[in-house]
């Protein structure tokens, strides 16, 4: 994945998914992105088919979401609040919720499209 901040002239990759051990590594795969601004900081969330990674837009190094009770799942598509809850429609595993230290099933079935109300938290 490459970032750029002058319309597409100059590209910067922000991930790295061949070297495990980079601070830069994120599973590939990519099917959703988000940007969200929680407590003043800018975040980028990926959901991917290797589970969910997050960054800070200002440092290099990828944070894995996945690894606090979520087994390997794809995530089709993200919604996050305000707050940094975070919804995740997966394949065949419903629709799971992250607040922010474990992940819950909150669905059956297929999971889908997730959006959160940025200013209304609760409505989702």
């Amino acid at each position: 994945m490459v970032q750029s901040n002058d319309g597409g002239l100059t590209n910067t990759a922000i991930s790295d998914w061949f070297n495990l051990t980079s601070i830069n590594y994120i599973h590939a795969d990519h099917r959703d992105l988000k940007s969200v601004e929680i407590g003043g900081q800018e975040y980028l969330y990926s959901a991917h088919d290797g589970g969910l990674g997050r960054k800070l837009i200002s440092e290099s190094a990828w944070e894995d979401l996945s690894g606090n009770g979520l087994t390997i799942s794809q995530i089709y598509a993200v919604g996050v609040g305000s707050s940094g809850k975070v919804y995740g429609g997966m394949q065949d595993l419903s629709t799971n919720f992250y607040d922010g230290n474990a992940w819950f099933n909150i669905g059956q079935g297929d999971g889908g499209n997730c959006m959160v109300d940025y200013l209304a938290e609760n409505v989702t």
